[in-house]
């Protein structure tokens, strides 16, 4: 954590392909870890704030940072990291020159829109077992995903001399019945 603040005044850039990434990332972790604290499961809490951390690296790593939107979501860390380590939270905060106590800080607010995604990953299974994952777009019906699936050359090849005797269609997962 400290390294990524040192990071912080070093980042330059105008943002890219990464901003979006890492906006979901930073509001998945505010979302999931205000329910952990309110569970009171810390450890699911701190696993969050591991994962916020990594695309935070990752970020910047691409190369096409955006020091607003990398300063933001430190900062954001930090204030979710508090209530789980209070010292080094306030050391940081201190550190990067914001005023006053990390305590006197409102809660991060969720932004609901970041976290919609263009694509999601499905899990392709075989007969019940997971065999291939497959990205498409959000918000196609089940007869697009259906098609799309089908269409995906991992798919088509686990499929090579079989019938298809039905496919169904779930939330994350397409089952694919082959005789």
């Amino acid at each position: 954590m400290e390294r990524l603040c040192e990071r912080a005044a070093s980042i330059q850039g105008k943002g890219g392909a990464g901003d979006k990434d890492l906006r979901y990332a930073l509001n998945y972790a505010v979302k999931q870890m205000t329910l952990d604290y309110d569970r009171f499961q810390f450890n699911t809490a701190i696993a969050r704030a591991m994962e916020l951390t990594n695309a935070l690296y990752k970020y910047a790593d691409s190369g096409e940072t955006d020091p607003k939107l990398f300063a933001e979501t430190i900062k954001t860390l930090l204030l979710l990291l508090a209530p789980a380590m209070p010292h080094l939270a306030e050391e940081l905060w201190e550190r990067l020159g914001y005023k006053y106590s990390i305590f006197n800080q409102p809660w991060p607010k969720v932004d609901e829109s970041a976290l919609a995604l263009d694509e999601i990953e499905l899990g392709v299974q075989f007969n019940g077992k997971i065999r291939a994952r497959v990205k498409v777009a959000s918000g196609l019906s089940k007869e697009e995903i259906e098609k799309a699936v089908m269409a995906d050359a991992g798919v088509k090849a686990q499929l090579e001399g079989k019938t298809v005797r039905k496919v169904i269609v779930a939330k994350n997962v397409v089952n694919v019945v082959v005789g």
